[in-house]
This record gives structure tokens, sequence and C-alpha cells, in this order.
């Protein structure tokens, strides 16, 4: 028997017909990383009044930090003490759309948040890197931080860059009554 003698079948009238052609199937959408919020910037010490200043921009994850689009990035900045500072408190901006007399604008907005716990951890292998982790929040939830800072030992500045993750809703705080 032939392979197309096998390929067909005859029905009770005698008619052939060939077997249904299989199911067209589709390749898988390729995988999209998508980073988490990002912060890029600058820890600036001061000793004379013990106050370490971040001052930074923003993106809602690495490709947006990346782009050179409008909007895409906003600015940043947070006070606290020493020269490792163990918490934060500062502000973010964010441009939010907005209907004003009928017209819709995108309007830069300030939010407040808390980082209420930062810690530096030294780099195993490295004198310049201090490893970031962090736990705060803001009126959109709470998030932990973690990232690299690199500053010299002595030095009172140096440059960072830090990842957000907001917790999942279930794990968010509940909110006071």
């Amino acid at each position: 028997m032939s392979i197309k003698a096998e390929a067909t079948a005859t029905t009770t009238t005698g008619a052939t017909t060939n077997p249904p052609a299989p199911s067209a199937t589709t390749a898988p959408a390729p995988t999209q990383i998508i980073t988490p919020p990002v912060i890029i910037g600058t820890l600036t010490f001061d000793p004379a009044t013990n106050v370490s200043t971040i001052t930074a921009k923003w993106a809602m994850n690495q490709a947006m930090m990346d782009s050179k689009l409008e909007n895409s990035t906003n600015d940043c900045s947070y006070q606290g003490k020493g020269r490792m500072p163990e918490s934060l408190n500062g502000h973010f901006y964010m441009y939010i759309q907005k209907t004003v007399k009928r017209k819709t604008v995108m309007k830069n907005t300030q939010y407040v948040e808390s980082i209420n716990t930062l810690t530096f951890t030294p780099k195993e292998g490295s004198a310049t890197i201090q490893e970031m982790k962090g736990e705060g929040a803001n009126r959109f939830g709470a998030f932990t931080l973690n990232g690299t800072l690199a500053m010299n030992e002595g030095e009172n500045q140096g440059t960072f860059t830090m990842f957000k993750h907001y917790l999942p809703q279930q794990q968010q705080p509940k909110k006071k009554l």
C-alpha cells in the first residue's frame, strides 16, 4: 500500500476523503523581560551636617531609562543621616494623565516616599562596591529595593543603581481604618 493510499479514507457512500489537516500551531510569543522600576543617581554625604542626599532619575523599567523618549524618566530625591544612611525620606515625580479644562494633559506630580530600612554590605571581592537592600512604601504600596553603590572608602560621593520591587497585592500591609 502506498503512502498516498494510507492518507485517504472511504466513506459509506464510496467517496474518497482526506483526513483533516493537522491544526496550525503558532509559535509562542518571544518572552519579553521587563525589569522593575529602576533608580540611577548619586549619593552625596555632607560630613558637616551628617546628612546623605540622594539625587537621581527613575523610570518604570530599564528600557524606559535607556530610551530618550519624553516623559520616560523623572527626578527623585531623598535624605538620610550618616554616610551610609539606614533610612531615607524623600519624594519622586511621576507624569500623570489629567483632564484640565476638557483637555488631557500630562501633569508632573510629586509623591512622598519613605525607605524605612536600608543596608549597605561590601560586595565580596570589591573594595568600592556596596550591595544595597531596603524596604519602603509610598501611596502605590510597599516595596523592597536592591542595588549597588560604587563609592571608595573615605570618599563622600558615589553612584548607584537600585531596583524597586512592589510587593504582590496579597502581601501589601493592611490599610489602617
